[in-house]
């Protein structure tokens, strides 16, 4: 089994499918992706390089996209996760990389749990509607992944709070009604 890794390390290929069914294939180069210009798209820049290069113009495309080379068997973790995994469980990149591979492999998944969490995880699961996205438990958190990669980390709620956002009631007074 594959390490885990971030997904901003993995090697990213532009696919321009052009109007007469050819496909040209390129790299998305380090120096587009390391630009520090916010507003310029690195898509734009591999996709201009590319155009230019084969002398097409944008009006011969008929799509483009950019995937990422995956290895089998891995699983990553986006940018987006990494705050998240930061945020909410306090790791460090180190640490994050292996209890991600560790969550993967033995969290439980929803089919597995019940009660509130389970009613919890399905009103989420309709939100997430990524292709292949599922969820993992493990501890007091959700991770939400999408094939291999972890997307983000959702804290689950107490019982508590999940019914007082429903009655809109202060968390005290539930607590004190348990007793």
């Amino acid at each position: 089994m594959c390490i885990t890794k971030p997904l901003a390390e993995l090697e990213r290929w532009l696919v321009i499918k052009l109007n007469n069914g050819e496909r040209l294939y390129s790299r998305v180069l380090k120096d587009e992706i390391l630009d520090k210009d916010p507003l310029t798209d690195i898509y734009e820049l591999a996709k201009e390089r590319v155009l230019q290069g084969y002398g097409y113009t944008n009006e011969d495309i008929a799509d483009s996209y950019i995937f990422y080379k995956k290895e089998e068997n891995c699983v990553y973790i986006s940018g987006h996760a990494f705050e998240r995994l930061r945020q909410r469980n306090g790791w460090n990149k180190k640490t994050a990389l292996r209890m991600v591979k560790k969550i993967y492999d033995n969290g439980i998944s929803p089919e597995e749990t019940a009660g509130y969490i389970r009613k919890w995880l399905n009103y989420k699961e309709a939100i997430h509607t990524e292709e292949n996205s599922y969820f993992k438990i493990y501890g007091k958190y959700a991770y939400v992944f999408s094939s291999s990669v972890l997307l983000t980390v959702l804290k689950i709620p107490t019982k508590a709070s999940i019914i007082s956002r429903i009655l809109g009631i202060s968390k005290k007074a539930i607590a004190e009604d348990d007793y």
